[in-house]
């Protein structure tokens, strides 16, 4: 079976600690790390974060199945939107941000793509920053909250569900 790309933009300690425990021996994701610093996804890709690192935003997503943007709060609407003109057919995009109301009320001003959007926010993270602080374990027994926006089929939160129950979370 092909395994699933999934394109991490952001990989500091939170998306680091998903490309953690996704590129594990034996799994059935291909992890995508994208940012903006050269050194910093060489040290995520160093560490087992990722598989392939990469700072072009198109090149990242596009043979992406799932794409999680890792970013600040701030940041995650900006890098949707620069985004998804590039994303292939059917692949979904989820988040980490805290906030969600603005950021999917964002969102459906503005998504025209055939992939869909799914917000997330994992409880779980730490007050450290950094590729250097993220584990493995972190999202060990947590729980991730999703929240679809729009009409997003079965099949993507399915995706989704998989993906945070792989690295150890349950995802409502």
């Amino acid at each position: 079976m092909k395994k699933q790309t999934v394109s991490i933009l952001g990989v500091g300690m939170m998306g680091g600690s998903l490309g953690l425990a996704l590129a594990k021996r034996g799994s059935p994701y291909r992890v995508v790390g994208i940012g903006r610093n050269p050194d910093r996804l060489r040290k995520a890709k160093r560490l087992g974060a990722c598989h392939a690192v990469t700072t072009n935003l198109e090149e990242g997503v596009r043979d992406a199945d799932i794409v999680v943007l890792c970013t600040t709060v701030s940041e995650i609407l900006p890098h949707a939107r620069k985004i998804e003109p590039f994303l292939k057919s059917g692949s979904v995009v989820t988040d980490i941000g805290s906030v969600k109301a603005p950021i999917l009320r964002g969102i459906a001003e503005f998504w025209e793509s055939s992939s869909h959007y799914v917000g997330g926010h994992p409880l779980a993270g730490s007050e450290k920053t950094g590729i250097e602080h993220s584990s493995r374990s972190l999202y060990q027994g947590a729980t991730v909250v999703l929240c679809p926006s729009g009409d997003v089929p079965d099949f993507s939160l399915r995706r989704l569900r998989n993906l945070w129950r792989f690295a150890g979370a349950r995802a409502v």
